[in-house]
């Protein structure tokens, strides 16, 4: 039940994190830059790199199991036999 629930908090984490980075962002550009302020933007920037680094973090403990690694581990023997050339290219005349 404890890693259900975790695996069901991780991908909450990883939901809010997807909102609120691009939501951050946005209102370092309307807030820190347009205003000049250099203070808060370093603040906000390195805010920023812990927000990702967290969200980096949340990934890499998703383990092998999760969407795009499955996607990753099924296109590798496709890409260690790939089709010959000379099938695929374009005879320019």
């Amino acid at each position: 039940m404890a890693d259900g629930l975790g695996s069901y908090l991780g991908l909450l984490l990883m939901a809010g994190m997807t909102v609120l980075i691009p939501q951050f962002i946005r209102w370092i550009i309307d807030t820190g830059i347009r205003a000049g302020n250099v203070r808060l933007l370093t603040a906000a920037v390195l805010v920023l790199l812990t927000l990702t680094l967290l969200k980096g973090a949340d990934r890499l403990s998703a383990g092998p199991l999760d969407r795009d690694s499955l996607a990753e581990r099924s296109l590798r023997p496709a890409q260690r036999h790939p089709p010959p050339l000379g099938g695929t290219l374009l005879r320019l005349p």
